[in-house]
């Protein structure tokens, strides 16, 4: 039986080391791929009457799958389904695909695939997530990214308070503070407005923003996002603020405030993203936590890589290749030589 030499083992490295970048680069990369570490806001269950929704724009051609980020919010598992339409949430119905998620905590994204769309590079399109099987909602929700930075990062709480009036206070972290994201476990704009007050303690009560949560909104076990124009001295003062809901709603509470969360930064542009949507209300603040796939994303991020180096590219591609295949050469000759065997005494 022969054994390789160091040399052998030495050259099967090298070939691993040419093979495994050109391997990883036809691997798979995302369209679109929104992140957010650690997943911290749920925009509520899946509901029939208002789906939670997402606008985009595609690069590439073969748009064929979506995955989304999903939480489980009880054991009741049932199919979500998946509505791909033409430019918004009226469009024309394009596609459509099914998934029976796991009722498991580990478990983020979930894949919808569908028959890939051929033309869809730079075309905007709008999905949607309804309950499957007719029924009116779906045991999970879809996590969110809301534009911005996070000051207060409270956990979901463990009472429940039903009021019309809630009141509650916080030392902004940060500057350019923008939203206030309260959790709830029921709270609707359907049947009446729902007002947020906000004021600064530290300047003798002055009110600060005055605003209503969009109509129609309807949130279940999610959190009621009350968004306004950046306050740039925001950093170190002390907020209050006044919520008044002509219907009772369900704020989700540890202790006897409602648990928060606060997002602070003047907000950008947001290339190819179109905001969130919940029925045909649009949010443009946020997005949902998804990923988009085309079957020629492999293809594209070697022409977007080879535009931005050009002929720098392949000269180094050439440098390397030269330098490698001379190392082997190398180490193969000096595997070979043989050391002269000693006469006998």
């Amino acid at each position: 039986m022969r054994i390789a030499t160091p040399s052998t083992w030495f050259v099967a490295l090298i070939l691993v080391g040419l093979v495994l970048p050109a391997w990883v680069g036809l691997g798979g990369h995302p369209d679109i791929d929104i992140r957010a570490r650690p997943l911290r806001s749920q925009a509520g269950c899946i509901r029939r009457e208002a789906p939670p929704g997402q606008l985009f724009q595609c690069a590439e051609a073969g748009l064929e799958k979506i995955d989304v980020a999903l939480v489980p919010l009880s054991s009741r598992s049932s199919e979500i389904d998946l509505v791909l339409r033409e430019d918004g949430p009226q469009g024309e119905i394009l596609r459509r695909a099914s998934v029976l998620p796991s009722m498991q905590e580990g478990q983020e994204h979930v894949t919808f695939a569908f028959d890939p769309l051929p033309d869809s590079k730079g075309r905007w399109y709008h999905f949607q997530l309804l309950p499957g099987s007719g029924l009116p909602s779906a045991g999970h929700s879809p996590w969110v990214r809301f534009h911005g930075w996070v000051g207060h990062d409270q956990p979901w709480g463990t009472e429940v308070l039903e009021a019309s009036v809630v009141e509650g206070q916080f030392v902004s972290h940060s500057a350019d503070l923008r939203a206030v994201a309260l959790s709830c476990e029921a709270l609707s704009t359907t049947k009446g407005s729902v007002r947020f007050k906000l004021f600064d303690l530290g300047s003798e009560g002055e009110l600060r923003r005055d605003l209503e949560l969009p109509v129609p909104l309807e949130i279940e076990n999610g959190y009621a996002f009350f968004s306004f124009p950046a306050i740039t001295g925001s950093q170190g003062r002390i907020y209050g603020y006044h919520i008044k809901a002509t219907s009772p709603a369900r704020f989700v509470t540890r202790g006897s405030s409602p648990t928060l969360k606060t997002y602070h930064g003047v907000e950008g542009p947001t290339p190819r993203l179109g905001g969130m949507t919940t029925g045909e209300l649009s949010l443009p603040d946020r997005d949902l936590v998804f990923r988009a796939w085309s079957s020629s994303s492999r293809v594209a991020a070697f022409e977007r890589l080879e535009e931005r180096a050009g002929w720098w590219l392949w000269a180094a591609v050439a440098c390397w290749v030269l330098s490698v295949l001379l190392l082997v050469r190398g180490v193969v000759r000096s595997g070979g030589a043989r050391t002269p065997d000693r006469p006998d005494h």
